[in-house]
This record gives structure tokens, C-alpha cells and sequence, in this order.
């Protein structure tokens, strides 16, 4: 999976990696590693809800206790998706505000205890990269968009948000 685009992220109550794109031919695979019995196995396939790409971001939501995934392979078909462990269910997420655009090789991660899922910069195709920042209130389901910029050694960050 080296140089893939794939993403990787282990759910703490259980202990398993869940692996989306991995798998099969189809970017709608997704694989699972357990730590307890050491064994790798295909997960659900999220399918028809996107048709997905190699480059995905996928976290851990401690909030939801569920994984969002942003994923997609072209700017008219990307998707906010969320993969529940316990009831092994795929399903898009509704969100409202200013949605970020279509992106690959993107960061996300969450930060406020899970309230709030950051998703920053990434490419719009082979050779435009993008440093928009994103902020995702998992609460109130709601994007906001923030500006960052770069002063010598400072990373800077201003806009609307709430630590609620």
C-alpha cells in the first residue's frame, strides 16, 4: 500500500484498523486488521454511495464513535461519508455551511475531544495544491471555513469558531 493514498484508522474500542479502498479491484472495499487475533478481513463496502478513489482521508470521531471519510476521484463526485463499527453501515453524511471542495491527498483530523474534525489542504488535480482549511462542528454538523497563512516559522490561523 506504500504510495497508495490510502488511509488507515484504528477504532479504540476495539482495537481493529479499519482500511478503506484496500482490498479488492473496487474503491468501495474496505479491509480490517484485528490486534487480537491477527487477522485481516474484508469489511463493508461502501459501494454505490461514491464512487470513491485512491485518495481518501478517514478518522476516528470519538464524538460519534464512528469513522468520516472524505473521499472521491473527481471534482463532481466526492463524498462525506461515515462508517459506523457497531452496526457495520455505511451512510452519507449531511452536513451544511460552506462545504470544502473537492480535494485529494487531503489532512483530516479531529481535535476538541472529536467535536471538531479539521480537514486542511490538499490537491485539486496533479498539480494544484490548495492550503484551505476547514472546520467541522460534529455537533451541529456544520463546516466553517478559516484562512491560514505562513509568518517565518508561525502557522496562523483566523476565522469564526467555537471551542463549545
Amino acid at each position: 500500500m506504500a504510495g497508495s493514498g490510502l488511509h488507515a484508522a484504528a477504532d479504540p474500542t476495539t482495537e481493529q484498523v479499519y482500511i478503506p479502498g484496500a482490498g479488492s479491484s473496487s474503491w468501495g472495499s474496505m479491509m480490517v486488521h484485528s490486534f487480537t487475533t491477527r487477522l485481516l478481513s474484508s469489511g463493508a463496502s461502501y459501494g454505490s454511495l461514491s464512487s470513491g478513489g485512491p485518495y481518501n482521508t478517514f478518522m476516528w470521531n470519538e464524538v460519534r464513535k464512528t469513522f468520516i471519510q472524505y473521499t472521491g476521484n473527481v471534482p463532481t463526485s466526492y463524498a462525506f461519508l461515515e462508517y459506523s463499527p457497531s452496526t457495520s453501515q455505511w451512510s452519507k453524511l449531511i452536513t451544511s455551511g460552506p462545504t470544502p471542495p473537492f480535494r485529494i491527498r487531503s489532512c483530516m483530523v479531529a481535535a476538541y475531544s472529536g467535536t471538531k474534525m479539521i480537514l486542511f489542504g490538499g490537491d485539486d488535480d496533479a498539480t494544484s495544491s490548495s492550503a484551505n482549511l476547514f472546520i467541522l462542528d460534529v455537533r451541529s454538523m456544520t463546516w466553517i471555513e478559516m484562512a491560514c497563512s505562513i509568518a517565518g516559522d508561525n502557522f496562523i490561523i483566523w476565522g469564526e469558531c467555537t471551542t463549545a
